[in-house]
């Protein structure tokens, strides 16, 4: 008796489901301008959720690639008591590095474009130029060789590169040995000495998604004469157990002393911090 009955409200339910499309496809034939207007306004209103919930997936509800990203910092600098996004000057960033204790080592950053030759035709790329101390600061590894040496920061030693692993594969052809290879970049030789990991991701403190795909060495100026001029990012990580609120107080600390020493140049300078997953996402 059970199996009789759930038959035939089995077949009551397919006869009435045939008689619902029936009825759809000649409401759809009657109407059909109205009916794409419907279908289109379902797909764009599906796509653009799609679309939102992807970008969530993917940038906010994610951690940044490093080892405990919550303790990554960008560092500013700032005139008066407006916080803004100034970058750095070299001889502020060298004060910085050697008065810091709340934070364990800073890295500076700039972009640039590279012209690289190597085995294929030679290429424009978009690259940047870094400090040694940046990515020990990151935490990442090089899946090939070795990072920057401090030495490389300075004038005529700075001539070695570290590609991107998609550069490595598309313009190197994969080659397992190619660190320690020179090639010209800029007209000039220089040495590849590590492979990037694959799934590195470059700070972009300035907004925009990472289209790195080649690191040289960042030589800055030390002359107390380029103190105005501010062209380079910072990023610091934070000591176990301090707080960005410590760090904070101590930068001002430095400005302050900065701006006693150099009136000229650093007399309204004050320096501030931004988590680096807060600056990421931006105004998301």
């Amino acid at each position: 008796m059970a199996g009789s009955n759930f038959t035939k409200r089995l077949e009551r339910f397919i006869d009435t489901t045939r008689q619902d499309a029936r009825f759809a496809l000649r409401q759809i034939a009657r109407r059909p301008g109205f009916s794409a207007l419907v279908a289109l306004t379902l797909a764009v209103g599906i796509g653009g959720s799609t679309a939102i919930f992807s970008v969530l997936k993917g940038v906010v509800l994610r951690d940044l690639p490093y080892p405990k990203p919550e303790r990554l910092v960008a560092v500013w600098e700032t005139q008066g008591d407006t916080l803004s996004h100034q970058p750095f000057s070299g001889p502020d960033y060298f004060d910085v590095r050697e008065q810091t204790r709340t934070l364990q080592d800073v890295g500076a950053l700039g972009g640039r474009w590279f012209n690289l030759g190597g085995n294929a035709l030679p290429i424009r790329l978009r690259g940047a130029r870094c400090t040694a101390s940046l990515f020990p600061v990151l935490g990442v590894q090089p899946v090939q060789g070795r990072w920057f040496h401090e030495e490389e920061d300075t004038e005529g030693n700075e001539r070695v590169i570290i590609p991107s692993h998609g550069l490595w594969q598309g313009h190197f052809g994969g080659e397992a040995d190619v660190v320690g290879r020179t090639i010209p970049v800029n007209g000039v030789l220089h040495e590849i000495v590590g492979i990037m990991p694959e799934e590195f991701e470059f700070p972009t403190l300035w907004g925009g998604s990472d289209t790195t795909q080649l690191w040289a060495p960042l030589v800055l100026p030390r002359e107390d004469s380029m103190r105005s001029s501010h062209s380079f990012g910072v990023v610091g990580r934070l000591v176990e157990g301090a707080t960005p609120a410590e760090t904070e107080v101590e930068l001002k600390s430095i400005a302050a002393q900065l701006a006693g020493a150099y009136p000229d140049s650093n007399a309204l300078t004050s320096m501030w911090i931004e988590p680096m997953m807060e600056r990421t996402l931006g105004s998301i």
